[in-house]
This record gives C-alpha cells, structure tokens and sequence, in this order.
C-alpha cells in the first residue's frame, strides 16, 4: 500500500443516502513520486485528491440542482477528508515504523 491510498466517501454515503452523489466509489491516488516533506510535494498531493474526490463522487458536468449541488460538495469535503486522514495515519505509521 505505500505509495497509494483510496479516497472514498463513506461519510457522506451515509449520511445523504437520498442522493445519487452520496454514493462514492473509491479512487487509489498515486503518491509514491512524490516528496510529501515539501510544500511543493503536499501541494501536487492535494491536487490528486481533490481530482480523486470529484471521481469518486461521480460528478458530472452540467445543470445541477441546489440539492444536487449541495450533495456533491458534502460528498466531495468528505472524500477529501477521508484521503488526507488516511494519508496521516500513513505517515505516522511511516514514522513510527509501523
């Protein structure tokens, strides 16, 4: 697993089950190229995983509702969440040797 994490919304799946958004899928972001002790490296980084969050909420160009709208962000902050959470643990794992 190192070098790559999944970017999922399970939050949001859960909690806006009503909307086709909600429902997220899972998106492996390669990382293993990058240098994460640099801005430069965390920057590209986030770059992948806003991408990722937006894949794997299934977003779709065009005319969307303020509820669909509102259902897409909820879904896409959470993707994005949960990436960068499992990214730290990672890295403390990969700090403390686990």
């Amino acid at each position: 697993m190192m070098g790559k994490l999944f970017a999922a919304a399970a939050i949001a799946a859960a909690t806006l089950a009503t909307s086709p958004a909600a429902f997220a899928g899972s998106v492996i972001v390669n990382y293993g190229d990058l240098n994460l002790e640099t801005e430069a490296g965390q920057a590209t980084l986030d770059g992948r995983i806003n991408r990722a969050a937006r894949d794997a909420c299934e977003i779709s160009s065009g005319r969307r509702t303020l509820v669909q709208t509102t259902a897409d962000q909820a879904c896409i902050s959470a993707a994005k969440e949960n990436a960068k959470l499992r990214v730290a643990m990672m890295r403390k794992n990969t700090r403390v040797g686990g």
